[in-house]
């Protein structure tokens, strides 16, 4: 299985988000990222502002999560979900992801976006990781 959707199914399974079994519109992107290590510190908090702000003032945002590899920390995979594609949409033209991307594009050494379906997303009601 890809590391990739193995980190997110780990995080859905850890985490996840209150909805029901059956959401087939929902837009789900992971992002394999490799970062420039010098640029961590920068980007992790770049990363905790546009994520802390597209959950708290995107109504289509329902999860965003990061995590860095244990043992390569540079290397970033990121786990989105959205009420559908155009909530999605919405996101990548807000003020804070344009600033993020502004702000951190030349942090990132490689970048590969990856579109999922669900398969399973649960969770216990209220949890907040």
């Amino acid at each position: 299985m890809n590391k990739a959707l193995s980190i997110a199914l780990l995080l859905l399974s850890c985490y996840g988000v209150a909805m029901s079994q059956d959401t087939p519109s929902r837009y789900v992107r992971l992002a394999e990222l490799e970062i420039e290590p010098a640029q961590m510190d920068a980007f992790v908090a770049a990363t905790r502002e546009v994520g802390q702000a597209s959950v708290r003032s995107e109504d289509g945002c329902i999860a965003l999560y990061a995590v860095v590899e244990k043992d390569n920390p540079a290397r970033v995979r990121v786990f989105e979900i959205y009420r559908d594609a155009t909530a999605y949409e919405a996101h990548v033209q807000t003020a804070h992801f344009r600033t993020f991307r502004t702000t951190t594009d030349s942090m990132v050494r490689t970048r590969k976006l990856i579109d999922a379906n669900p398969v399973s997303l649960a969770t216990k009601p209220g949890v907040v990781p």
